[in-house]
């Protein structure tokens, strides 16, 4: 009643979604799952102890997924 009385709209209420959110989130994922991958075949084929191979790998697909992400982003921006 009271935004009526103000001559509000009800927009205001709704919910926006960020798309490039879920986009960020899914990159890494994808990226950390890799990087788990490429550290199991790094295990099982140099001599690298199990905890290095899998951080190192991780980090490593884990941060290119996001500077994938960071010229993703800049791309859609560009065309919205």
């Amino acid at each position: 009643m009271a935004l009526i009385e103000k001559g509000a709209d009800a927009n205001m209420f709704k919910l926006k979604g960020n798309r490039l959110s879920s986009l960020k989130w899914g990159m890494l994922l994808i990226g950390v799952g890799i990087g788990v991958f490429s550290g199991n075949i790094l295990v099982n084929n140099s001599n690298l102890e199990e905890p290095v191979s899998y951080f190192s790998m991780i980090f490593l697909f884990g941060g290119a997924s996001l500077l994938f992400y960071y010229v993703t982003a800049g791309k859609i921006k560009k065309k919205e």
